[in-house]
Order: C-alpha cells, then structure tokens, then sequence
C-alpha cells in the first residue's frame, strides 16, 4: 500500500474500545489499544496515501459468547443477550462497505451502546450510573 500510494485498511474494533464495560476489562482494554493503533497508523500513513476506517460495532448475531472461555478455561457455552438480540451479521457488513467506500474514519454501528457513546459524552455522570448497572448477559 505504501509503494503504491494507495491503499485502505479497516481496522474492526468495537464499542467497548470507547468506554469501560463491566465484565469486560480485557476485551475492552484490547478494543482500546486497536483504536489507538489505527488511528495513529491512520494519521502517519495519510500523507502516502493510505487510509484507515475504524469500525466499532456492538450487538452483532454472531456467537462469540458461545465459545469464550471463563477465568477457569472452561467454555462460556451461552448466548448473550445483546448478541442474541442484535443485528445479523450481513446487515453490519453492508454498513461497513458503505463506511469504508466513503471514506469514513471512524463508524460506530448499533443501537443501545452507540447511545451510551453519546450519552458518556454529554453526560459523563449519567452514564456512570447506567454502565455500573449493565450486565452483559
């Protein structure tokens, strides 16, 4: 892409990596550093013509919670609400050609935490309280 002097890089993080989220340290902490990462690839590699779009989704139908593993290595083995209610898989992939092909930075595609990110934002007290009650399953 350098050599070129053309190029797009679409980096998928997630929600999470734009607040905390209980049971969720990690996972947050390794969304966190993404968006970090590709923001700053995305700043360095502007100028040779190489661009980075960073999607932060949440809610996706996809069965991620099924196949994690609990602090003992067992399996999860059980759906979590927020993927099982989400939005299928094909529908956020839509979403984020449509992003990418615009050239967008960033994206955040969902419905409840994406109202979180504005609430943190406007009402950072607000959103402690209601991030302190959110369960993840």
């Amino acid at each position: 892409m350098i050599q070129r002097e053309k190029g797009h890089l679409a980096a998928i993080s997630g929600v999470v990596g734009m607040f905390g989220f209980p049971m969720r340290s990690a996972y947050s902490a390794a969304k966190y550093a993404l968006n970090g990462f590709f923001e700053t690839v995305g700043l360095e590699l502007h100028d040779q013509g190489v661009k980075v779009t960073i999607v932060n989704p949440e809610g996706i139908q996809i069965q991620i919670s099924v196949h994690a593993l609990n602090n003992d290595g067992s399996t999860y083995g059980k759906m979590e609400k927020g993927q099982e209610e989400g939005i299928p898989a094909d529908v956020y992939a839509r979403k984020i050609l449509k992003a990418v092909s615009s050239g967008k930075k960033e994206v955040n595609i969902g419905n409840r935490e994406v109202l979180l990110l504005q609430i943190r934002r406007f009402f950072p007290s607000l959103f402690y309280s209601i991030a302190r009650k959110v369960s993840p399953t």
